[in-house]
């Protein structure tokens, strides 16, 4: 009887935008910016701070939902037309922005995918907060000094705003569904966007962030078939 729709919000990955489900409420996650100010007054967002949890685990009281791509789809499609471009999931801790470029998971329409997950819990304690961060090779997520876009840390977050600087650097631009962080407003043309989904898109990059690992997190091992 419990309508999961209401769930799911607009919201703001590395990819673009997209839907998200059961995350906490907008401004939890994300500082006031022009961007994702107008973001919220736009798009459906979600207000509240509530995450909901299942009553328990198994198959029983898993979430089965269907993703409708029939309004993309020509009644005269060709027989030899390109095939349907495949949805992009990907599980992550509610608190944290969703990573769809190293952990997403594509879903092929016209398929039922099965979804096995094992969750897992990392805590530090803070009294290794003392110990510095080089020593413990973590942040905290209150250890936020230098982000733009998010509230709290998370090494996700931080590597989509560095990222993103990036790409804005080298390419002078920035795509019109991805917050503006670096210096340069100007929104990408077709080219400027192949220029900037191939820096965020390049892995040894995000090596060139200082973003440690989080020393608090909830992580979600996947398995699909």
């Amino acid at each position: 009887s419990f309508d999961s729709c209401r769930l799911f919000h607009r919201s703001i990955t590395n990819e673009g935008i997209g839907y998200s489900f059961n995350t906490n409420g907008f401004w939890k996650t994300y500082r006031k910016t022009s961007y994702t100010t107008l973001f919220h007054d736009i798009m459906n967002v979600k207000t509240s701070e509530d995450i909901i949890f299942p009553v328990s685990s198994g198959p029983s009281f898993g979430l089965q939902f269907v993703l409708d791509s029939s309004k993309y789809i020509s009644r005269k499609r060709e027989v030899n037309s390109k095939p349907l471009l495949p949805f992009k999931l990907t599980l992550h801790d509610p608190q944290m922005p969703p990573d769809l470029r190293s952990a997403g998971v594509e879903v092929e329409p016209g398929y039922q995918s099965t979804f096995l997950i094992t969750p897992s819990e990392v805590k530090t304690s803070l009294e290794t907060e003392g110990m510095g961060e080089k020593r413990r090779n973590c942040r905290f997520r209150h250890e936020n000094k230098g982000l733009v876009l998010f509230n709290e840390y998370s090494q996700t977050g931080c590597e989509f705003e560095c990222m993103m600087v990036q790409a804005n650097n080298v390419c002078g631009c920035h795509p019109w569904n991805l917050p503006q962080i670096g210096p340069t407003e100007d929104v990408c043309d077709a080219w400027g966007n192949y220029c900037f989904d191939r820096i965020m898109s390049n892995a040894t990059n995000a090596m060139l962030c200082n973003c440690p690992f989080d020393c608090t997190a909830d992580r979600y091992t996947y398995s699909v078939s």
